[in-house]
């Protein structure tokens, strides 16, 4: 009776104790090009192309990396596969990139994605900049907000390395091929409008400097509650 007793706490604590988990890979931490910023080290290849350096640091549990790089004016993307955490990428220009890293690991099927930082690669001679594509702050994408009297404010965060933002648009919609312009002229980085309770909506904030240069924000989801 006693042995039996024994092996049957054995049992328990194997079970117990089971494999260790896999380790899910950790999402790694962007270095360089800065975010928000000119990026002026990068080596010119020929009149319209510079090869730009990128550089993140190791993150945890993770076997390699892909490079995610994107034109936030034709949304082009460009995508590459590294072991380390830095590569290399020629491109074009005079052009405002957003770029973010992805962690992955042999051992799991997780994905850990890093934050998504923007830079303007400066081309010869530049005299003025695009506004940078305005950072979407609230609403958050994929979220469920309350309306407060039936309104809800929407913020943004804009940024331009001339400082020479003039003005905001905000687009909005219930379907993200079918936006319609809300309010023009915004000089603050938000704007109150009332919307409909239980419904799913799109928007997007164009930014206006006082060259009229134009740049789009991503379009943003959410739920009204």
């Amino acid at each position: 009776m006693i042995q039996r007793s024994c092996f049957l706490l054995s049992l328990i604590a194997c079970l117990a104790c089971g494999e260790d988990p896999i380790p899910a890979p950790q999402a790694a931490e962007l270095l360089s090009p800065s975010n928000m910023e000119a990026c002026t080290t990068a080596d010119p290849v020929g009149p319209e192309l510079s090869v730009v350096r990128f550089d993140w640091a190791d993150a945890a549990d993770t076997d390699s990396y892909q490079l995610h790089i994107e034109n936030t004016t034709t949304q082009e993307r460009v995508d590459d596969d590294f072991l380390v955490s830095e590569g290399s990428l020629s491109l074009i220009r005079g052009v405002t990139y957003r770029w973010w890293v992805e962690s992955r690991s042999e051992a799991s099927t997780e994905v850990a994605t890093s934050q998504k930082w923007m830079f303007y690669l400066e081309g010869p001679a530049e005299i003025e900049h695009i506004p940078f594509p305005a950072a979407l702050s609230y609403p958050g994408d994929n979220s469920q907000v309350s309306l407060e009297g039936g309104s809800l404010e929407f913020r943004w965060q804009g940024a331009d390395l001339d400082d020479d933002i003039a003005t905001y648009e905000l687009f909005l919609g219930e379907a993200e091929d079918n936006l319609s312009s809300v309010a023009t002229g915004i000089e603050q980085s938000s704007y109150t409008t009332s919307l409909n309770a239980n419904r799913t909506y799109y928007w997007q904030v164009v930014t206006v400097d006082d060259q009229n240069n134009r740049s789009y924000s991503v379009i943003g989801q959410f739920q009204t509650q």
